[in-house]
């Protein structure tokens, strides 16, 4: 079993360090993005790491739906990583809002993203193989999967079509 297989990102997640400075800036307004540095060493296998998006939305799970939303169309997106102290606890897809909020007749400037979000997604370990990856990915049937690091903060996010661009460039 692999790393991949054993993370699972969630709220549930206990952490008793502060908010790394270098995170701190996950929690300031709308659109929040990651930023990090890709370290890819050509003479290894590509690991997640070396290949994931390293700047990616993401809101909190208090914000109210209308920002997952407006986020989606401005950046161009079906869905955005949820964070909570730097940390992945869901993701909200288009189809969430939809779904669990719209058809609802929620009020989407009043109900907060953890309300329709979905929860306990499944994240990749940063060091985790490209290989591993894509079969994790298809076993466990997701389209995009969060990135983090040894402590659980969020590093980058992959998707299906980031892979298929890559399979695409012939890597």
């Amino acid at each position: 079993m692999s790393a991949t297989s054993r993370i699972t990102c969630g709220s549930s997640l206990e952490r008793d360090r502060s908010v790394e400075a270098s995170h701190a800036h996950f929690l300031g307004e709308f659109p929040q993005e990651v930023r990090t540095r890709p370290k890819h060493k050509r003479d290894e296998t590509m690991t997640i790491e070396a290949f994931c998006q390293r700047r990616f939305p993401s809101v909190t799970p208090n914000q109210p739906v209308i920002d997952a939303a407006r986020g989606m169309r401005d950046g161009g997106v079906s869905a955005i990583v949820v964070l909570e102290a730097g940390c992945p606890v869901g993701i909200i897809t288009n189809r969430d809002i939809v779904v669990r909020a719209v058809l609802e007749g929620r009020d989407l400037t009043t109900t907060p993203v953890h309300e329709v979000m979905s929860r306990n997604v499944m994240c990749a370990r940063d060091n985790d193989r490209l290989d591993e990856l894509i079969r994790q990915m298809r076993e466990a049937n997701v389209r995009r999967m969060p990135v983090v690091d040894a402590d659980g903060a969020a590093v980058g996010l992959v998707t299906l079509d980031d892979l298929f661009a890559l399979l695409e460039s012939g890597v």
